[in-house]
C-alpha cells in the first residue's frame, strides 16, 4: 500500500468520525 493511499484511506476515516460525532449532537439536541 501506497503512502499516499495511505493518508487518504486515514482521511476518508476522521471524516467518516468528524460527520458520525456531528449526527450524534444533532440527535441528542432534538
Amino acid at each position: 500500500m501506497s503512502p499516499k493511499a495511505l493518508r487518504r484511506a486515514q482521511h476518508v476515516t476522521s471524516i467518516i468520525i468528524f460527520i458520525t460525532l456531528k449526527n450524534m449532537l444533532i440527535t441528542k439536541q432534538l
